[in-house]
């Protein structure tokens, strides 16, 4: 199964597509937000995850509303396709990845790195070619099929 994961933004939102058998990155990149769109119309995936904003009470500027707004022009979009978009909070991918919701940016990316064994740095890495914003793409993804998988177990037991 394709699992497209989004990081959306102000202008320019960063996804992933990943096959959630083996986490493999299947493509990825940082565009313009009206191409995000064609990518949701075309629908390259079997199911769609955004990274939902949190306040956590603290006052939000301008580029958060507008953020804001694209992920409901997104979600709009998964609903016309007949989907039902996921959500997960930032504080959740923090956690589900690194057990704590004060766990940064570089965090996400070492546990990722730990985890799959793999460098960035290296051309023929798995994650060659991934930049900052695509890597909470791809946290997203994996916070959310472990969730997932976690939630599936439970209820089998």
């Amino acid at each position: 199964m394709l699992l497209l994961s989004v990081d959306a933004g102000t202008t320019k939102s960063a996804y992933v597509v990943v096959d959630t058998v083996d986490y493999r990155i299947i493509s990825s990149g940082k565009v313009d937000n009206d191409e995000l769109m064609q990518i949701i119309k075309n629908e390259y995936y079997d199911d769609i995850v955004f990274e939902m904003i949190s306040s956590y009470m603290n006052r939000i500027g301008d580029s958060t509303i507008q953020t804001i707004k694209w992920i409901g022009r997104f979600e709009q979009q998964v609903y016309i396709n007949g989907d039902i978009p996921k959500e997960m909070k930032r504080y959740e991918v923090k956690t589900e990845l690194c057990g704590s919701m004060k766990a940064k940016d570089k965090d996400i990316i070492m546990y990722l790195e730990m985890r799959f064994g793999k460098k960035t740095k290296a051309k023929d890495s798995w994650f060659a070619g991934i930049t900052a914003d695509q890597w909470q793409a791809y946290g997203l993804a994996i916070a959310w099929v472990d969730k997932q998988r976690e939630s599936e177990k439970d209820a089998i037991q």
